[in-house]
């Protein structure tokens, strides 16, 4: 099982020795700079959602989100799923395997160069396990697919151009 910490404007959670931070907030972290491990996600009070890239405090890019309308009422950069599905314009994916095993598919990486996705096994039955591929025999890292381990699982993983790589 995962480790929590609770910090000031977020939660650092801790599994199978990689930490992902998940804040929120009202500045923007590129400009203000934000602290946070790599591949962590920021959530912007207006909407819009930023992960985390580097080492610096400003290494942040924008992933996308409303930018006009509070977090509370909508968040069209993220979207939860309970069947098999193939990603597009979401950056943040959270997955349900109560009614069965779920496979994410990522789409053609050569569409989205330096662009990171997050997949986060939110709920669910433990046997229906979710599974991310590439499109087209693309690699994840050096293999064809990733199965994520158990709930509360969390996957970042980033194009770059001719496959993806996993955080």
């Amino acid at each position: 099982m995962g480790k929590e910490q609770v910090v000031e404007d977020g939660i650092i959670i801790e599994a199978n020795e990689i930490e992902i931070g998940l804040y929120g907030g009202s500045v923007d972290p590129i400009s203000s700079g934000h602290d946070g491990p790599l591949g962590s996600v920021y959530f912007r009070q207006n909407g819009t959602n930023f992960t985390k890239t580097g080492a610096s405090l400003f290494d942040w890019i924008l992933n996308g989100g409303t930018g006009d309308i509070g977090l509370a009422n909508k968040f069209d950069a993220s979207i939860s799923v309970l069947g098999n599905y193939t990603l597009s314009d979401k950056v943040t994916i959270l997955v349900d395997t109560t009614s069965a095993a779920i496979t994410i598919t990522l789409p053609l990486a050569a569409t989205f160069i330096n662009k990171f996705f997050n997949i986060k096994w939110l709920a669910g039955v433990p046997n229906n396990k979710v599974t991310i591929t590439g499109s087209s025999g693309e690699l994840l890292d050096d293999s064809n697919t990733h199965n994520m381990g158990r709930i509360f699982d969390c996957l970042s993983v980033m194009s770059i151009g001719t496959g993806w790589i996993i955080f």
